[in-house]
């Protein structure tokens, strides 16, 4: 019997599955495909810098009084990594500086990205990043929202050579490698 239901949910899954492949795929918008564009490329982006963040000690360290103060590293390639970390009221304002920084070809970042969050990691983002190399475009930053020391509403905005600044939903954070949340 066991052996009977088995082979019946193997050929009905069998049979959907035909018939889901023998539907016509709906073509995307213009403005859905860019959009998955442009999330393909902050989820690219993500990688890139979270690899570069990475490099930090303090801001790395566990618990947020650990983390206060400043660091500088400098590219494997060129340029430099600044990190700042001040208490302002309740909570902490970030400051992330890119000059010229590259630690792999392709990747050369410009910006800031500004943090402003509370001792339980809600907060605000601002800034912008410029990309050169392989995948030149821009990151800004000032419509995403933290939550919890992770994005958990608004957006990115993406802005490439091949089009307009397009806003990706902030669920794209998630789909990074490896992503760096704010830990308190």
């Amino acid at each position: 019997m066991k052996k009977f239901v088995f082979l019946f949910l193997l050929s009905f899954g069998f049979l959907y599955a035909q018939e889901i492949e023998s539907k016509p795929i709906e073509e995307l918008s213009l403005e859905q495909e860019e959009t998955q564009i442009a999330e393909n490329y902050f989820v690219d982006y993500l990688n890139a810098i979270n690899k570069t963040q990475k490099r930090l000690v303090l801001m790395n360290k566990k618990g947020a009084l650990a983390k206060l103060g400043e660091e500088t590293i400098e590219g494997l390639v060129s340029g430099t990594l600044h990190y700042k970390t001040k208490i302002k009221g309740f909570g902490a304002v970030i400051t992330i500086t890119y000059s010229n920084y590259c630690d792999e070809e392709g990747w050369t970042f410009d910006g800031q990205i500004i943090t402003n969050s509370n001792m339980a990691g809600n907060g605000t983002m601002e800034g912008i990043v410029c990309v050169e190399g392989i995948a030149a475009g821009k990151v800004y930053y000032e419509k995403a929202v933290l939550k919890g020391g992770k994005p958990g509403d608004g957006t990115y905005g993406i802005e490439t050579e091949d089009f307009a600044r397009t806003e990706v939903p902030y669920t794209a954070f998630f789909k990074a490698d490896d992503a760096i949340t704010v830990e308190m």
